[in-house]
């Protein structure tokens, strides 16, 4: 279960966010289960968050750090992530369902399983991803790269 001095100090703003963590480096953010569906964590300082099947469905991380971060199971439907760091995340069967990648990084990023259909993916990096039993859907990966 999400941690709730978490929720409350995200709930107050990424600025305030970002500052909280930037004082508090060794701690393990825990946004597991959460219900946070619709938030803003534009350019949030996120690196290794728990969001074990929280549901983060038309939620904006545009320009976020989500580097390390484990989105296992989580809810992405219809979700802004574009310019976000997503390097080294776990998103394993995860739904990514109308998902904004637009220039996202996810360089050595665990997409095992993850489900995608729809969504824009031009310039996101999907350099040495396990894309292994991955659901590409009908999604357009024309401008997205994979080398």
């Amino acid at each position: 279960m999400a941690n709730p001095l978490h929720l409350a100090l995200l709930s107050e703003g990424t600025e305030t966010w970002n500052s909280w963590i930037h004082s508090h480096p060794d701690v393990v953010v825990d946004f597991s289960e959460a219900q946070l569906e619709h938030l803003n964590f534009d350019h949030a300082h996120l690196i290794g968050a728990n969001f074990i099947g929280a549901n983060l469905s038309h939620a904006t991380f545009q320009g976020a750090d989500l580097s390390g971060a484990i989105l296992c199971h989580a809810l992405l439907t219809n979700a802004n992530l574009r310019d976000a760091n997503l390097s080294g995340a776990d998103l394993s069967e995860a739904c990514l369902m109308g998902v904004d990648l637009m220039g996202a990084d996810l360089r050595e990023a665990f997409l095992r399983g993850t489900f995608f259909q729809g969504g824009h993916f031009s310039k996101a990096i999907f350099r040495w991803c396990d894309l292994q039993a991955t659901d590409l859907g009908d999604v357009n990966v024309r401008a997205a790269i994979f080398v």
